[in-house]
């Protein structure tokens, strides 16, 4: 019986993810963010590493107007462009433009707008199962996954991530995920404007601890080795307003260390 019960709730759920398709949403804490499309931003996700900052060159000589913005770290693997020029540059066109090799771009999308911000997707989905899922998930949505352009799927310590090729792949498989019921979260992942100016504190000796943020002389010696805290806080910030608060950190302390000092004259 319970054999039974299982094949007919994967049958059931099966049934309703394949009658569903994509719409201008993710769901943030349960509840769907719906978007608008902003054809004059878009971001691009480099597969070739090798030539980031050529093509970087490239996209600088095509968008030299001065309100033209364009948004490249080469720690990160994305390029983000804003222009008005977007809307007369058909997408395939634009990638020819600026690519080295035929494979270069992996991943182009559109920036959305949500609740007046703009967020800019990635090809990948962040999927937690519920527990009683955790062994079973991926049997479970396999006949669903199979059926979209996924690259790869990597298990992580709590969740699944999931990597796509197309927008239409990421935010169909995270919202039918989602509406499987057996997880607890699933969306998209992606770039914001509170995670793009970096989420900061008002610890006015922030900037003196360089593991959090490193600024360079005189604190810390190279900018950016750090464990880029600004942009984690800012990713919580931004796929879920209360994600952390509830977490209670403490500091155990297990007494001074005994120092021996010897003096020479």
């Amino acid at each position: 019986m319970r054999k039974l019960l299982i094949i007919l709730g994967f049958i059931l759920i099966c049934s309703s993810l394949i009658a569903q398709s994509t719409s201008n949403y993710y769901y943030a804490n349960g509840i769907p963010q719906y978007w608008t499309d902003d054809s004059t931003s878009v971001n691009i996700i480099v597969k070739n590493m090798h030539n980031y900052n050529r093509i970087v060159q490239n996209l600088k000589l095509l968008f030299s107007d001065p309100t033209d913005e364009i948004l490249a770290d080469d720690e990160d693997d994305n390029i983000i462009i804003n222009s008005l020029s977007l809307l007369f540059i058909p997408e395939d066109k634009l990638i020819a433009q600026i690519s080295i090799d035929s494979d270069d771009i992996a991943f182009f999308t559109y920036s959305k707008l949500v609740n007046g911000e703009h967020i800019w997707l990635r090809n990948d989905i962040y999927v937690k199962p519920k527990v009683n899922f955790k062994g079973t998930y991926l049997t479970f949505l396999f006949p669903i996954i199979q059926n979209y352009n996924v690259i790869s799927i990597i298990e992580e310590e709590e969740d699944y991530r999931i990597i796509c090729e197309t927008e239409y792949d990421v935010v169909t498989l995270a919202n039918l995920m989602h509406d499987t019921t057996i997880v607890i979260y699933s969306t998209p992942d992606f770039y914001s404007d509170c995670k793009l100016n970096s989420y900061t504190t008002n610890d006015e000796f922030f900037n003196m601890q360089w593991g959090l943020k490193n600024v360079g002389i005189p604190y810390g010696g190279i900018i950016g080795i750090d464990i880029k805290a600004e942009q984690a806080w800012a990713f919580l910030q931004s796929i879920n307003k209360s994600f952390g608060n509830n977490i209670k950190v403490a500091v155990i302390d297990d007494g001074v260390e005994e120092h021996t000092i010897n003096f020479f004259t």
